[in-house]
Parts: C-alpha cells; sequence; structure tokens
C-alpha cells in the first residue's frame, strides 16, 4: 500500500488550494485552476481516496455475497489510492472491472466550484465538509449509464441523482485518515 495522506499533508494542499482559489477571485480567470484544484485537493492521492465508500445494491448483486464480503473487507481500511486498490481486487475475485465504475457521488466539478465560490477564510472547513460529505461509490456500468456525468451541483444533497433513479447503496466505510482528525 503507498503512503497515507497526513493531515499536515492535506493542510499543506489545502493552503495551496487557497492560492489558486484567491488567485481566481481576483482575475476570474479559469484557466488551469480548476484542474488543478481537482488534482490538488480530490484526485490521484488526495481525498478521493478517504471520502465515505459505498457500493450500490446493483454492483453488489453482480458480486454476490461472498465476493461483497471480500471486497468490503479489502476497501474497509484507508488507503492511498482506492481506485487501483478496487479495480485490482474485483479482477481478483474473477469479474470484469469493466462491468463496474468507482464515481464520485457529488462530481468533482461541483466540488471545485462549490470551492470557488467560497470565502477565503472559510476554505479549510469546506474542503473537509466536501471530504467527510461527499462519497464515492462503487456502481454497475448499467447504473452509471444513467447518472448525469458532470455539474450535479448536489454538494448539499449528494445521494440525489442516484435518488433519482432508485440507485440503492450499501456503506463500506465512513471517511478515513486525515478527515477523522479534528481541526
Amino acid at each position: 500500500m503507498n503512503k497515507l495522506l497526513r493531515r499536515e499533508e492535506l493542510r499543506a494542499r489545502i493552503k495551496s488550494g487557497k492560492i489558486l482559489i484567491e488567485n481566481y477571485q481576483n482575475t476570474q480567470d479559469v484557466g488551469f485552476i480548476k484542474k488543478a484544484i481537482a488534482m490538488l485537493l480530490f484526485r490521484e492521492h488526495g481525498l478521493e481516496n478517504y471520502q465515505p465508500l459505498y457500493i450500490s445494491s446493483g454492483a453488489r448483486e453482480i458480486l454476490g455475497e461472498d465476493a461483497f464480503n471480500s471486497l468490503v473487507e479489502h476497501l474497509r481500511s484507508a488507503r492511498s489510492r482506492i481506485f487501483p486498490s478496487t479495480a485490482g481486487k474485483i479482477r481478483k475475485l474473477g469479474y470484469d472491472y469493466a462491468d463496474f465504475v468507482v464515481e464520485h457521488v457529488v462530481d468533482v466539478s461541483s466540488m471545485v466550484n462549490y470551492l470557488l465560490d467560497s470565502d477565503l477564510d472559510t476554505i479549510e472547513d469546506k474542503v473537509m465538509y466536501l471530504g467527510r460529505n461527499c462519497p464515492i461509490c462503487i456502481v454497475s456500468k448499467p447504473e452509471d449509464i444513467k447518472l448525469k456525468r458532470h455539474d450535479r451541483n448536489n454538494v448539499g444533497e449528494p445521494w440525489k441523482e442516484y435518488d433519482k433513479f432508485g440507485i440503492k447503496r450499501t456503506m463500506i466505510r465512513g471517511y478515513c485518515g486525515p478527515l477523522e482528525t479534528s481541526q
């Protein structure tokens, strides 16, 4: 397993993100800023690895109970990269990973827009809120096709799009890692 993000590292990322957001607010020049914030805070070794993790009923049904239990056991702990770990475990269980999608319940674009519109003094609190309240979900490919890809604008109601299509889910783990510690 790769190195886990420490609380101090998360704070440094938030501080860097704050500089990017301040630049955007002063210039209104989006340029690379949205992508930089997404990569810095949410993707790769960012918060997506520590956000609450769920699995949809469709994905669970494909796996069956034994494989589901094995996947849950594997994914329950904090880890530095959730995406390769999930794909690898699903393949080890004998399933085609192409039948599944690991996705942000609140799309990254909506989370970045939420931060860009924030008061600079509240950025750290808002990042922590997003990390703790905007889950990741493993869904089946047919369920994923139903979901809107971008600009869901559902930060306050993360499951809105899922509920719209009757996609049920089971929690694998709550938020973890650097999101657990108090500010």
